[in-house]
């Protein structure tokens, strides 16, 4: 089987150029989808995992409590999410990446 060669479009040994979709940005609003998807899928997670750990060091609190817990790191992680990915895109921004 012949050896595979980069497709024509990646140039990894020069300067030219990138594809369109290697320069393409994530706008603010796919980002902001992003971090929230994230942190609902962990926020049902954390619901989960305080239902289990939590007795493990005598904590017994009733549903309504873990999830109004699991809101406020919800919030906290909703907002991380969105700006560490705003600054990571602006950091790429300015080196070309």
């Amino acid at each position: 089987m012949p050896a595979s060669s980069p497709s024509p479009d990646l140039d990894l040994g020069s300067d030219a150029p990138r594809t369109r979709a290697v320069l393409e940005r994530q706008s603010r609003i796919v980002s902001l989808v992003e971090a929230a998807t994230n942190v609902a899928v962990g926020y049902f997670l954390a619901i989960l995992t305080q239902i289990v750990v939590f007795p493990w060091f005598g904590i017994d609190v009733g549903v309504s409590t873990h999830m109004t817990i699991g809101l406020v790191f919800l919030g906290v992680s909703l907002i991380r999410s969105y700006l560490l990915r705003r600054l990571f895109e602006g950091i790429a921004a300015r080196h070309g990446a």
